[in-house]
This record gives structure tokens, sequence and C-alpha cells, in this order.
């Protein structure tokens, strides 16, 4: 499948998702502009033991309403084997699995860990969850992995004298 334009298509803008964050509450966040979209290379049916699945995935800017942040969503879709693109949908859900390729289950390994190396010096907002695909999708019942990276604000508390005294020196710098 060398063309994935059509599985982030305009369904995916202003696309709502929610995540449970490490607290255990529900976080909403919507789907802006697609920064970029990509294809592993097309995939015949698996003919080694290597979890190797095709995937596409996208990048999305997103927003958070509630918290007033914003962060980039990525969205790794299990798509179809070479060839079985136009099979009916039962067909295209036999491939359909819920063991995460090898190369996606490696990186949301590494982002795990560096969310807990971060410490409060640099917080890192790392929320993801797994669905399945619907009938709608192009591998029905395979898996649709969301990977939100959020920005946290860090506001500057200007009404201590050092951050006044700071806010004064660069507005005279800039006259």
């Amino acid at each position: 499948m060398d063309d994935t334009s059509n599985i982030f298509g305009l369904i995916w803008n202003s696309r709502v998702i929610s995540f449970a964050n490490d607290e255990h509450e529900e976080e909403t966040w919507t789907t802006g502009q697609k920064i970029r979209e990509s294809c592993r290379p097309t995939i015949s049916r698996p003919l080694s033991s290597t979890n190797t699945v095709p995937e596409a995935s996208a990048t999305f800017e997103c927003f958070n309403h509630t918290r007033q942040t914003s962060g980039n969503l990525k969205v790794v879709i299990q798509i179809p084997y070479n060839g079985s693109e136009g099979e009916p949908w039962r067909s295209r859900g036999e491939q359909a699995t819920s063991e995460l390729s090898d190369s996606l289950r490696a990186e949301l390994e590494s982002l795990i860990r560096r969310k807990h190396k971060s410490g409060p010096a640099a917080p890192m907002l790392f929320l993801w969850k797994k669905e399945k695909q619907t009938s709608a999708m192009p591998v029905p019942g395979g898996y649709v992995v969301y990977i939100l990276i959020g920005h946290i604000k860090k506001e500057i508390p200007r009404n201590q004298p050092y951050w006044s005294g700071l806010s004064c020196l660069f507005s005279c710098i800039s006259l």
C-alpha cells in the first residue's frame, strides 16, 4: 500500500480522542492540522517469525481545551498486507492482530522510560492508548495506537520581585 492519503483523510480532522491520565482522570484532546504522514514499506503476508505488521502513521497538532495545552498526537494504524487492500472488510479483518509491531512496541517502551527519567526539571506529558479498528477502517479489529506528547506550560511568576525586575530589564533592553 504505497498511498496512505486515504487512511488519514478528512475524518481525522478535529477528531476528539480521550485518554485516562496518570491520575485516572479523562483528558480530551482534539486533532488539528496534520504535520506528517508515513507508511511502512509494503509488506506481503508474513513469511518469518518476526512481528512485522504493515502500519501507517500520521502526526497531528492537537489541543486540550480544558488545560489550554497543545501537543502532538501520533496515530499508528495497522494497514492491510500488500495486495489485499481491495478485499472485503471481513477478509481484511482476518489480518487483524492485537500484538503491536516490534518497532512500535520499542518506540512506546522508549517513551515510557523517558517519561519516568524526565522528572520535574523537564516535565513531559505522555499518554497513550490502543483501540481496535471499526469495520469502516483498513483492518477491522486491527489496532489503532494513539501516542500523545504534550507540552506543559510553565507560567512565570511575575508577581515576585525577582521576576518583575527581570521584566523591567527586558522592556528597557527592547527600547
